[in-house]
């Protein structure tokens, strides 16, 4: 916000009349709201069926754009969930809770000791994402298997694991990170902590692609 400061020479003075009310400056913003929420009301309420298939089939090429930017995405970075959002306060302070984490799974660029992967247990639906902390190969197949621990966490990450499990397999890693967006993914928190949040966001989303003039 820009503060202007005026001055004034000594011995001048000025007569000003008085400053109007905020109110009779700026329309209200409820009126504007409320202006503009019986607009998309009168459009629902006038859509021809024509419309309406109209609108659907626009919002079904908006998807399929989506789907398929994701899909290429999946492809590049070898990684089918190649962006992940932040659960859990476990690897404060480098990533916070909402983060959204870029993954890629491309075997020219293997597992090292200190990368932060995403990985899945058997028992847990829920990715973690933690750091690599120990790699242990076997000898007889060279098959490599994975300790990590939060980084805010006091021990690594065996109290997880299922009786029997000492080690993240390298079938269960996901990915690895190579790069994060702070905060952007806490809006899905929200809906998946609330399901009247989701379920009302969509339904305003949807009414407003609908009720939209323009085509998408």
């Amino acid at each position: 916000m820009r503060v202007c400061v005026l001055h004034t020479s000594p011995g001048l003075s000025f007569l000003s009349s008085p400053s109007p009310h905020p109110s009779d400056r700026h329309p209200s913003h409820r009126h504007t709201h409320t202006h503009a929420m019986r607009e998309h009301i009168d459009t629902l309420l006038s859509l021809r069926p024509r419309d309406v298939i109209q609108q659907v089939i626009n919002i079904g090429i908006l998807l399929s754009i989506i789907f398929f930017g994701w899909r290429s995405v999946a492809i590049a970075t070898n990684c089918e969930a190649s962006i992940v959002v932040v659960l859990s306060g476990s690897m404060e302070p480098g990533y916070q809770r909402g983060d959204v984490l870029l993954l890629h799974h491309r075997p020219e660029y293997p597992v090292e000791v200190g990368d932060i992967i995403v990985y899945t247990l058997p028992e847990h639906e829920i990715p973690i994402v933690h750091r690599v902390l120990r790699i242990h190969e076997r000898a007889e197949d060279h098959k490599k298997f994975y300790l990590t621990k939060g980084d805010n966490n006091v021990n690594d990450d065996r109290f997880l694991f299922s009786r029997g499990r000492e080690w993240v397999e390298e079938d269960m890693i996901l990915g690895k990170t190579y790069a994060y967006m702070p905060r952007l993914g806490y809006i899905t928190i929200m809906f998946n902590e609330s399901k009247l949040i989701k379920y009302l966001a969509l339904a305003v989303i949807g009414f407003l692609m609908l009720t939209s003039p323009e085509e998408l």
